[in-house]
Formats: C-alpha cells, structure tokens, sequence
C-alpha cells in the first residue's frame, strides 16, 4: 500500500510537469531540486563529503557547496526532462539534443558488430536512449529495477516508449550477449560501486574504487567496440550528446593486466567529464568504500 500510494504521488507530480509549460516546468525542477538539497541530508552530505574527498585541498567550502547544489538542481530539471519524454519525437529531437560525433558511431557500426555504449550517470543520462533511438539505433539498457514495482513499470514504460530496450542488470550476461550476436547496441553504466566478484579496483579521482569490468570482459571476448558517450547540458532546455571515438583496447598476454589497464582508461575518460563539469556528475552516490 505505501508503495503504490507513493507511485501515486510520483505520477501526480509528473502529470504536472508533464502539462505546464517547458521552462516553467524546468524552473520548478529546478526549485524541487534546491529543497531536496536541504531536505535530503543523507545524500546532502555523501555529496559533500565526496566532494572533500576529491578536491577538498583545491577549492573552498563554499565552490563545494556550490557544486553540490547543481547537482541537486541539475537532478531536478532531468526529472522534469524525463517526465516529458513522450513529447518528444524524430521530428523535434534536435530542439533538445546536439550530436556531436556521429561519424564515429558509424565507423564504428560498418565492422557489423554490436556496440557497447559507456557512460555515466552524467547530465540527463536518460536522455541517451531516446537521442539515438531517433538516429535509427535504439539502445538495449542495462538497469536495475526499482525496489517499488510500481514506480519500475511506470519508469520502464518511459525508458521504452521510443524504441530502447531495457536487459534487467541481474543476470544480464545471457541478454547482453544475445544483443551484440545481432548487432545491436547495449548502454553501460560504469560509475557506481559494483561487486568485487564482477569489478577491478581501479582509480577514480586518485582513489581506488570497484569498478565494474563488463565492457571490457565483452570487448576482449567477442571483438565488439566500446565507445565513450556523454551528454552535457548546454542551457535550461537544450543537451550536447558527445560521441567518443571508438576506445582502443590495449592487448596483451596478459589478461589480467589488460582488463585493469583499460578500466582504468575507461575511469580516466568519465573523470575527464566530471572534472569538466563537476555539477553534473552523481556526487550523492558513495563510489568510494575504502
């Protein structure tokens, strides 16, 4: 019951986001946000105290505190964003996302097999699948369901309401390989603190964290090509989609020294984004466990 009444309070809120006016919706997205940062102090201050990890002895207190609540604002315009994905389509997708780097994604297709996407939870992250699904090459996803089923139906009806697929992240090997065998695109999110039995430690900031292997197990094993991809917020309503070209993969006799050295390269490429744009990275996520 107290799952479905909050589902209830989820769909409400974005039925109104959904009807308002864009700017008008993002702006209180962006207010939603700035009272979740006072109201949330759990994730207030993971956020922060992240923050200090990493470059408590190069900016003050107050650029801390300043990046931390971007984060809490940009989390609340994604928010409204994702509530209003149905409206948009193939024909108006370019009011909303810049491509950058399309070219490669496409060289990268022509060897006619599957692409595995990395990113991060990273400006509207969400917004990815629906960018390339509207260039013809939807993108099977690898989530974890919501706790509240409910809210998980609500959620997946979105994520896949343009074409994407979602493979559920337990077990996900058997669907993920399926989907490369036919040449179709996975999306990987490899920023948050994994298992050690499916990690490496690698660095991230200077300081070691599990870093999931998958991509690059897959890459080694099958030959498919891993490209970095990132989307930024350019201003209140408009995105750039940033398509890396394809990661080169170090190989060697080693395998084991392989997979670390590339996760590491892979980690170095999400820090080089964050470093950019410090506020639209997921700070209230404890990465570090040591």
């Amino acid at each position: 019951m107290t799952d479905y009444l909050i589902y209830l309070l989820v769909k409400g809120i974005g039925t109104i986001f959904y009807i308002l006016p864009y700017r008008l919706a993002l702006k209180m997205g962006e207010a939603l946000g700035r009272l979740f940062y006072h109201l949330d102090k759990r994730h207030r201050l993971v956020a922060l105290d992240n923050l200090q990890k990493v470059w408590g002895k190069e900016k003050s207190s107050r650029e801390l505190t300043q990046i931390a609540q971007g984060v809490f604002r940009n989390l609340g315009r994604s928010l409204v964003e994702f509530c209003r994905m149905s409206k948009i389509d193939e024909h108006n997708i370019e009011q909303f996302v810049e491509i950058e780097g399309w070219d490669n994604f496409e060289n990268a297709k022509q060897s006619g097999k599957g692409i595995l996407i990395t990113t991060a939870h990273f400006g509207n992250w969400e917004m990815i699948p629906q960018a390339l699904a509207f260039k013809g090459q939807p993108l099977n996803s690898i989530v974890r369901p919501l706790d509240n089923i409910y809210l998980d139906q609500l959620v997946t009806r979105i994520r896949t309401g343009f074409g994407s697929r979602i493979i559920p992240k337990k077990n996900a090997l058997r669907g993920i390989l399926r989907s490369l065998r036919r040449g179709e695109n996975i999306g990987i999110l490899m920023d948050q603190s994994t298992a050690s039995n499916e990690a490496v430690l690698a660095k991230f900031f200077g300081y070691p964290c599990y870093t999931l292997t998958t991509p690059v197990v897959l890459a080694l094993k099958t030959g498919c090509r891993i490209i970095p991809l990132f989307i930024t917020r350019c201003s209140d309503n408009r995105h750039k989609m940033v398509i890396h070209p394809p990661f080169e993969l170090i190989r060697s006799d080693n395998y084991q020294q392989d997979l670390l050295t590339n996760i590491q390269a892979l980690n170095d490429i999400i820090e080089q984004q964050v470093t950019q744009h410090p506020d639209h990275w997921l700070w209230i996520h404890r990465r570090w466990k040591f």
